[in-house]
């Protein structure tokens, strides 16, 4: 008996949590986009289930059209991560998952309880503009294996310039804003550091096959004019 009303209290506490972290994030993710510049109507369908339409960003194919998203928040959000997937059955993305899913790890795997819905948010956004600047044919794009892949950078950049101008606007507190910063630093950053650091030993790596060549050559001219030497 008391086992089970300790669980049936546990659960109300969880949903709690979670009612108290989605009405937050709705209440900030409106001015997240307003700062942001990002085309985009976000509307909450009931508490677990909101809407995302996004209006296809300027300059781009998709300039001029609408897609709509549903964010699917689970029971343990925020302890397990959202789904987020297009709403219209009939169209078909390349850059997403089967069934339309978005396609970024940290939304599986990755996945962190610090993490604010308007970041993946972000990154779906930018996933428009970076493939809305391709022309893929209509046989690469179905022959395209999507697999789940990182925030882009351009994204992240995004994000952190978004959470720059809340702050200094007074609408995102100083410490929340410092927390944020850090959060995608260690999430984005220290692996956008490491794949810099593999860049350049791969750069050093070529050079120094070039200077080894180079080496070999002056010793086989040199070994070449002793030769003649001696036979002379």
């Amino acid at each position: 008996m008391q086992g089970g009303v300790l669980k049936e209290r546990n659960a109300d506490d969880s949903s709690i949590t979670r009612m108290r972290r989605l009405n937050k994030e709705f209440y900030e993710i409106h001015d997240f986009v307003a700062k942001s510049g990002m085309k985009m109507s976000i509307l909450k369908l009931r508490n677990q289930m909101w809407k995302v339409i996004i209006h296809g960003p300027p300059e781009t194919k998709f300039e001029g059209t609408s897609h709509p998203f549903i964010i699917q928040f689970p029971e343990k959000y925020p302890f397990e991560p959202p789904m987020i997937y297009n709403a219209d059955e009939d169209d078909r993305y390349p850059f997403l998952l089967g069934g339309n899913v978005a396609p970024f790890k940290i939304l599986r795997e990755k996945w962190c309880l610090a993490i604010p819905i308007s970041l993946p948010i972000t990154a779906l956004y930018h996933l428009f503009i970076v493939n809305g600047k391709k022309e893929d044919n209509k046989e690469n794009c179905q022959n395209k294996k999507v697999v789940p892949i990182d925030v882009p950078m351009i994204a992240v950049e995004a994000f952190e310039k978004t959470v720059v101008e809340r702050v200094k606007t007074g609408t995102l507190s100083k410490s929340r804003g410092q927390a944020l910063l850090e959060l995608v630093k260690n999430f984005f950053r220290k692996n956008q550091n490491e794949e810099d650091i593999d860049k350049d030993l791969q750069k050093l790596h070529v050079k120094r096959s070039a200077l080894l060549e180079q080496i070999n050559k002056c010793d086989r001219n040199i070994a070449y004019h002793e030769r003649r030497a001696r036979s002379s």
